[in-house]
Formats: C-alpha cells, structure tokens, sequence
C-alpha cells in the first residue's frame, strides 16, 4: 500500500513539474514576442490582432489542459473557467483583428486581469494548503491585475504608446510567470502532498 501511495505521488509531482515547464516555455514564448511588439510597434499594425488572439487562445488552451489533467488537484479546478474566457476573447479578436489597435491596452488589460484571477485563486488554494508559497503566488496574481487595471487606465499614454505599453507588460507578466513557476516547482514534492 505504502508502495502504491509513494507511486501515486511521485506520477503526481512528474505532473506538477510538466505544467510547470509548460507554463515557463509559453512565458518565454509571451516575452518573445512582447519584444517584438514593443519594439516594432509602428510596423505590427493589424498583425497585432492575429497575434494577441493566438496568445489568448494558447493560453486558454493550456489552461484547459492543466483542468483536465490534474487528476483530482484542486489546485487547477477553476482553470477551465479562465480557459474558455481567454479562448472566446482570442477567437473574438482573430475574427475582428482592426478592432484591436483601437482597443489594445483594454483587451490586454482584461487578459492580465483574468491570467491574475487564475494566479491569486492558486494563492488561495495554497494558503488553505498551508504551503509556505501561497503569498507569493497570491501578490504576483495580484500584481497582474494591478497590470490590467493600469493598461486600462492607460495613464502613460502621454508617453509611451499603447502598443509599446502592451508588449512591456507582457514582458513583466512573463518574468513573474517564470518566476513563480520556478518557486513552485522548488516545492513541488510538498505542493503534491497537499493538493493531490
């Protein structure tokens, strides 16, 4: 029996460390092209709202991916709510992609807020866990709503465009992303024990 539960958690902590790696690859994929963005941000023109929809849809996807394989986690139970709202958003924005220019700071700024919803509900989850992380996780999630919030604002529009604006946030959601997922994945084995 004992054999079988060590088994069973060890599957578990090889799952964790997948979603881990994937969220990380998908950030750095996110500051890619947030560079690209900020950098050419006269020349992407309607390019943009082919690219904002396939993040969005991506992410979804991910999302989704993690509910359906968590295997019991509460961890990932709210993920296919904040999968299906990013994919509507990204299938929304490729069929209208002119749309976005106009209202880029607003519909990224959305994104960041429900990517921040799905993060502070991990920080909930681990403070009922009892795990040690859960403030991190619960004040980056925080802090990419507080990115939403602003983008929407948009109270640097004075000086600096919306379109750069857009790609230096995604550029500081993806170094939070990664480094949350490197904590997480440093306590992997005692996250396991708690939610799985």
């Amino acid at each position: 029996m004992a054999k079988i539960i060590r088994e069973s958690g060890s599957k578990n902590v090889k799952r964790f460390n997948s979603f881990t790696t994937s969220s990380m690859i998908s950030s750095v994929i996110t500051i890619i092209i947030g560079l690209l963005i900020f950098i050419f941000s006269e020349q992407i023109g309607t390019l943009i709202g082919y690219i904002a929809g396939l993040i969005f849809i991506y992410t979804g996807i991910l999302a989704i991916y993690k509910f359906f394989k968590r295997d019991g986690a509460k961890l990932y139970s709210l993920n296919i709510i904040f999968g299906i709202l990013s994919i509507i958003l990204g299938i929304v924005i490729i069929l209208v992609p002119t749309s976005v220019i106009s209202y880029i700071n607003v519909i990224f700024g959305i994104f960041l807020i429900i990517l921040g919803g799905n993060k502070v509900s991990y920080g909930i989850w681990f403070k009922i866990g009892n795990d040690a992380s859960w403030s991190i996780t619960l004040v980056s999630g925080l802090m990419l709503i507080l990115f939403g919030v602003l983008l929407i604002a948009n109270p640097f529009e004075s000086f600096m465009t919306a379109t750069k604006l857009v790609g230096l946030f995604l550029i500081l959601y993806s170094v939070l992303d990664i480094t949350d997922a490197i904590l997480l994945r440093r306590r992997s084995k005692e996250i396991v024990k708690v939610f799985w």
